[in-house]
């Protein structure tokens, strides 16, 4: 991984606007994922993100094994603190509110909630979003999904259903879209 974030071969040459365009790099891990992304975070944000430049969207998927209730690994809790700015997306996927950190939870923009069950995750998800939206939640379709935002727009409702995933699902693996 640090490879290619040193020779930036993630990046390729649009042929019209002669712009470079920056391709997914996806990056996995081997051994304490807890170090590792530790170490690529230290690589990709300088402190307090001075010199960082251009623009990045970090996708940090099962945050569960970075972060419980009770901690949080050192640098997602950096990064969630420090990266509400304009350039820096960090966008965290886990399957249930109980794995997430306060720290996370309280930067929170939106939250994306695919079906749930159980008392537990019934009492987070109503403490955070309501019961209406639960409701929904427990009975969702498989890839189907309420998007709930924070910030309030007067009367408006704070969430809307994602109900077309063949929109926006992309499988990962081989058989994972059927």
């Amino acid at each position: 991984m640090y490879e290619h974030l040193e020779s930036k071969d993630y990046l390729r040459r649009d042929e019209k606007t002669g712009q470079w365009i920056a391709q997914p790099l996806v990056c996995g891990f081997e051994g304490d994922i807890g170090q590792w992304f530790s170490d690529l975070v230290a690589t990709i944000f300088p402190p307090k993100f001075r010199g960082f430049e251009g623009k990045i969207s970090l996708i940090v998927d099962e945050c569960r094994d970075l972060q419980s209730p009770h901690t949080i690994n050192p640098a997602l809790n950096r990064l969630v603190r420090q990266a509400p700015i304009p350039r820096v997306l960090i966008a965290q996927n886990t399957h249930q509110l109980q794995d997430w950190n306060s720290a996370s939870k309280s930067v929170m923009d939106e939250l994306y909630l695919f079906r749930q069950q159980g008392p537990r995750n019934r009492a987070l998800v109503t403490e955070m979003c309501g019961e209406e939206v639960w409701d929904i939640v427990e009975k969702l379709p498989q890839h189907h999904c309420v998007r709930y935002w924070f910030k309030r727009n007067g009367d408006e409702k704070q969430w809307e259903i994602w109900d077309k995933p063949e929109k926006w699902y992309v499988p990962i693996r081989k058989g994972d879209d059927k």
